[in-house]
């Protein structure tokens, strides 16, 4: 039993650090803990009120915290014509209210001139630190009411911070998704209850080699190391961190600082109303790449974003050119990293995404030439007419033409309009190989190739065709509906229907008699939806496709009344159903629900029409995905029953095994027995399980939905071995692979160079790139130790185990530790980028399954 007098200590310490910091930082945890008992490390939260800890029974729940109550609101009148006011009301699964929440409403960089919103230091559970807005917290009852000017900016924030064990919750007035509801206009918003599920809290240190603390590491959690579950902490000066909102189950906590290398911590179980820890790191400084960017005649540029993707997959690296040209880029991941170099005024460097070609950390001279980019003159005018646009929105983005190498598909958004001058606008870009989009009001978005009118004349027509013209005036039971956010979509056929097209959405509002006007729309059926401040959005989809310039007149366009889905989810027993949250239509931003203590959920306000229900996953014990399509009728609620069996995950722990000796950094995955041969998104999903890459004890972890019998695939697919993945039965396996082993005899008398390195590469017969890559260190002219557990050099013989069979190219190098930095070009646009070789031998052999077969190099 936790002693009465420890509580009042630990009490007045808070509030002495309070009063002589200054600071109230919300979702913090003061430095010096209090200790709750001998089994479970507890802090004091440091909040913007005082907190009362709630003694527990020897076998009783945890302590809980419970807010003082902040000054009741006095009744206020309905708000001037110039203001709006937000109400609601917090409250925790089991509808008790939350008292002492941190209530923000923000936008992003102003809200309006009156210059009543202030700054915000942290804003929601992503911290976002360019918010002004104004901060409230709730009362007894667990209500709030924010008094604000009506905002400028289009689209605005409503975050509700409780405790860090109950989840946070983020809501947008003005936005695009299904969830987000019309843009604050003056008046009274209410968003109702609002349901908060509970968490559990994570807690530790970071410090550097030296064990020195860490400030200003920025936390964050989720499946892996380069995703998120978007709940995130700061380190502070004593290197602690306390990262609240966390959500029930089994996951990991990752580490992001510039200068040091990423850190990842997997297996972390997270309960809820109780703290996790310490989860304390110990981090290693970064590795760099080091260079310097001129131009054709050595010049230095100074301004040019240098930077790329590691060779595996994970977290970008980035830097920009000094004054004298030069560089350093800190990497997060001390591997080789794809990189590329980026400046308004030349044309690009090398390719970001391009794992072909890699640059290996600790470079320190890797010098980068740009060439100036010759500016096209880009003339935009009315398809029509001929007759110039002066007012257009233009970009080119690169690597996206037809004749681009690897083209990755960007996002073709509306660029910012602009006033230009007779249709002129001039910008760099490579023909046929950088994609230009152009916008403009009331014309269909243009998008194509740069190409020259004239070879030899950087010169181009852009000619945009006008679009359709649509109008209409919404109504409700005949009386026109004012000052309503109105949007349409273009609609496009696929293999599953009807989809919103993407970039096509254009925003719009009601007028005083209801009418409202969209133009430049594409020959597609459209879909429009009126969101109304109260009530369901009404969606109307209008399947016409109207053709160019045409003007399609909707006349009245009845706002029909939405309704409501009711219903329960059913999961095995143990399987607990509380807290799960199910949304409608947008897996991140649709209307949310929570699941009570039964399993029961509700969603009201919903549309007529038919809908999604998304399930967020309950990490490592249920997944994520399409649970239902449900039909909902105007002005009914929809009863249902979500049987969410197939979702529950069940723990997977496999480890390969070669000759006995652990497999080590192989990417392994479950595939049903039943899975087809050419699948479909879907069917790729609900056939495989991803598992990551073994571990040096050659053990990979991870979990999976039970799609029954299933085939081992690691370095190749196991021929014999079956696992069973089945709800309820957690695995744990074996498998042993029976590769094929391959033995390389050197030329005798070959030199290797001191303090060098002996690399080996093997590919497929024509393949230009490496499947298989080992590397000895060399210590004065003697092999030290390899760097893979499966190749071996002993008295100018070298053996490689692990391989799958077939013919294999091989090739052995050598390269001195002061070897210059040197670009080979391997044919068709591919380079390799490395120290000088200084030798380079080559063969061909057959590799067979259970022998090792014999390439002797000359």
């Amino acid at each position: 039993m936790r002693p009465l007098a420890l509580l009042a200590i630990g009490l007045a310490a808070a509030l002495l650090w309070l009063a002589l910091s200054g600071e109230t930082p919300w979702n913090t945890f003061v430095d010096g803990p209090i200790t709750v008992d001998d089994e479970r490390r507890s802090a004091e939260l440091v909040e913007t009120q005082e907190w009362t800890l709630v003694e527990a029974a020897e076998d009783g729940p945890a302590p809980s915290r419970v807010a003082a109550p902040i000054d009741e609101p006095d009744e206020v009148a309905e708000p001037a014509a110039d203001r709006c006011v937000v109400t609601g009301v917090a409250v925790d699964i089991d509808g008790e209210p939350i008292v002492g929440a941190l209530v923000q409403l923000g936008g992003y960089r102003e809200w309006s001139a009156e210059g009543e919103a202030k700054p915000i230091a942290s804003f929601g559970p992503y911290r976002w630190t360019t918010q002004v807005g104004f901060e409230i917290q709730t009362g007894a009852d667990g209500s709030f009411r924010l008094d604000a000017p009506v905002p400028v900016v289009p689209r605005t924030a409503l975050a509700v911070l409780p405790d860090p064990f109950h989840d946070a919750h983020q809501h947008f007035f003005g936005g695009d998704r299904p969830g987000y509801g019309p843009a604050l206009t003056a008046g009274t918003r209410d968003v109702g209850t609002i349901q908060l599920g509970p968490t559990g809290s994570i807690f530790g240190r970071v410090s550097d080699e030296g064990g020195a603390p860490l400030e200003g590491v920025k936390m964050g959690i989720g499946p892996g190391p380069s995703t998120t579950y978007g709940r995130h902490a700061i380190t502070r000066a004593d290197g602690t961190y306390a990262l609240g909102h966390a959500p029930e189950g089994t996951y990991g906590v990752k580490t992001e600082l510039i200068g040091y290398l990423r850190e990842f911590q997997d297996g972390v179980t997270v309960e809820t109303g109780r703290e996790t820890g310490p989860i304390d790191f110990v981090l290693q400084s970064s590795p760099t790449i080091e260079g310097r960017v001129v131009d054709e005649r050595g010049a230095p540029v100074a301004g040019v974003r240098v930077g790329g993707w590691p060779e595996s997959s994970g977290r970008y690296a980035k830097a920009t050119t000094e004054d004298d040209g030069s560089f350093t880029i800190y990497l997060p991941q001390d591997e080789p990293y794809a990189l590329g170099a980026t400046h308004p005024d030349f044309v690009t460097w090398g390719d970001e995404n391009d794992k072909s070609t890699v640059y290996a950390p600790g470079m320190t001279a890797l010098q980068i030439q740009l060439a100036r980019a010759v500016k096209t003159r880009f003339l935009v005018i009315d398809d029509e007419s001929g007759e110039p646009i002066e007012r257009f929105g233009f970009r080119v983005i690169e690597d996206n033409g037809s004749q681009a190498r690897g083209r990755i598909y960007t996002e073709r958004r509306r660029p910012t309009l602009e006033d230009r001058p007779g249709g002129i606008v001039e910008s760099a870009g490579r023909t046929g190989v950088d994609l230009y989009v152009v916008f403009a009001e009331g014309y269909l978005l243009g998008a194509g190739d740069i190409a020259h009118d004239e070879e030899g004349e950087p010169v181009q027509t852009i000619r945009l065709q006008r679009g359709a013209r649509l109008v209409g005036r919404a109504v409700r039971d005949g009386e026109p509906m004012a000052d309503l956010d109105v949007t349409v979509e273009a609609l496009r056929e696929s293999s599953r229907g009807l989809r919103v097209a993407d970039n096509t959405l254009q925003r719009a509002r009601t007028k005083g008699d209801g009418t409202f006007t969209f133009e430049g729309l594409s020959a597609s059926p459209h879909r429009l939806t009126f969101k109304l401040a109260e009530g369901a959005p009404a969606v109307v989809d209008h399947m016409e496709r109207p053709e160019p310039g045409a003007t399609i007149d909707l006349g009245d366009v009845p706002l029909v009344a939405g309704g409501g889905i009711a219903g329960v989810v059913v999961l095995p027993g143990g399987v607990d159903p509380s807290g799960l949250t199910l949304r409608l239509d947008d897996w991140r931003g649709g209307p949310e629900a929570l699941t009570d203590r039964t399993g029961a959920f509700a969603f009201h306000e919903v549309s007529a029409g038919e809908h999604k229900v998304f399930l967020e996953e309950r990490p490592g014990e249920i997944d994520s995905g399409v649970v239902a399509t449900i039909e909902v009728p105007s002005g009914e609620t929809v009863e249902t029953q979500l049987d969410l069996t197939s979702f529950v995950l069940v723990p997977i722990e496999i480890r390969l095994d070669h000759g006995g000796l652990p497999v080590e950094g192989v990417r392994v995955q479950l595939l049903a027995l039943d899975a087809p041969e050419f699948p479909s998104f879907e069917e790729r999903f609900l056939t495989r399980i991803q598992l990551g890459r073994t571990d040096s004890d050659g053990v990979v972890r991870g979990h999976g939905r039970a799609i029954g019998t299933c085939r081992v695939e690691g370095l190749i697919e196991h021929p014999t071995e079956r696992i069973d993945v089945v709800v309820g039965q957690p695995v744990s396996a074996t498998v042993s692979f029976e590769l094929a082993s391959l033995a390389i005899e050197l030329p005798p008398g070959l030199v290797l160079p001191a303090d060098g390195r002996l690399g080996i590469e093997l590919r497929p017969p024509g393949e230009r790139f490496a499947t298989r890559s080992f590397a000895f260190d060399v210590a004065d002219g003697a092999i030290a130790a390899p760097s893979d557990l499966f190749a071996r050099f002993e008295g100018g013989r070298i053996e490689v185990d692990g391989l799958a069979p077939g013919p294999k190219d091989v090739t052995v190098y050598a390269t001195a530790a002061d070897a210059p930095e040197v670009m080979v070009d391997l044919g068709g646009g591919s380079f390799r980028g490395g120290p000088e070789r200084s030798f380079e031998l080559t063969g061909s052999v057959l590799v067979e399954l259970e022998r090792r077969a014999t390439l002797t190099l000359r």
